[in-house]
């Protein structure tokens, strides 16, 4: 005795495209967009982590800050990136060393290497002497800039002379380098996008099942 089971597979052909659809489209497309999100995200908070944290001179340290999309749609392999064409951000974020012997210049404030050092002439009282010592007269009152070892290495404003005279020091170079503390902005930003992480994936993956005829 034999029994035979009819099953109606009608409309099973339209279930089936959109169940490889999800696979092939809506889950990697959920994931890249979300990821994408994610690092536009950090790049706002980031800046506003910068702001909180730095004395900003400019706008270029903020303005740095790059976004790598994710692409393709091998999940196991997409990722999105974050970050900064400034290396100096790197020694604020996890500390490091730099030297003190260097004179300040417009690139200390994270100005780009190619700008300008001065937009008009040098006033004389600030051009650099390059005697060694105490500096050669310039006549009675006028003050010019000299290195000097002593008391301490660093460069002087220098005016009058013997007991008329005075120096003070405008520039330590006595200290070979100096230990920066860690200021971190970049790990506090990525903390806070990751724990919206999961908002971010869920409203992209309901716009891609919409898509794929399931709603």
């Amino acid at each position: 005795m034999s029994k035979f089971v009819t099953v109606d597979t009608r409309g099973f052909d339209r279930l089936e495209r959109i169940l490889a659809n999800t696979r092939s489209r809506a889950i990697p497309y959920a994931t890249r967009n979300a990821l994408n999100d994610m690092a536009f995200a950090a790049r706002k908070q980031w800046r506003t982590e910068m702001e909180r944290a730095f004395i900003l001179r400019n706008r270029w340290t903020v303005g740095s800050i790059r976004v790598v999309k994710a692409s393709g749609t091998n999940i196991d392999t997409m990722h999105s990136v974050v970050g900064s064409v400034s290396s100096y951000l790197g020694k604020q974020e996890f500390g490091g060393t730099s030297r003190e012997d260097a004179i300040p210049r417009p690139r200390a404030a994270g100005q780009p290497a190619s700008m300008p050092t001065h937009t008009r002439t040098v006033r004389a009282r600030y051009k650099l002497s390059g005697k060694i010592g105490k500096g050669r007269r310039k006549g009675r009152g006028k003050k010019r800039l000299v290195y000097l070892d002593d008391p301490k290495a660093g460069l002087y404003e220098v005016w009058g002379h013997g007991r008329k005279g005075g120096r003070k020091i405008v520039w330590d170079m006595s200290h070979g380098s100096v230990h920066n503390r860690p200021i971190p902005t970049l790990e506090p930003t990525v903390e806070a996008v990751a724990k919206r992480g999961r908002r971010y994936y869920l409203r992209n993956l309901m716009r891609e099942l919409r898509r794929a005829g399931w709603m």
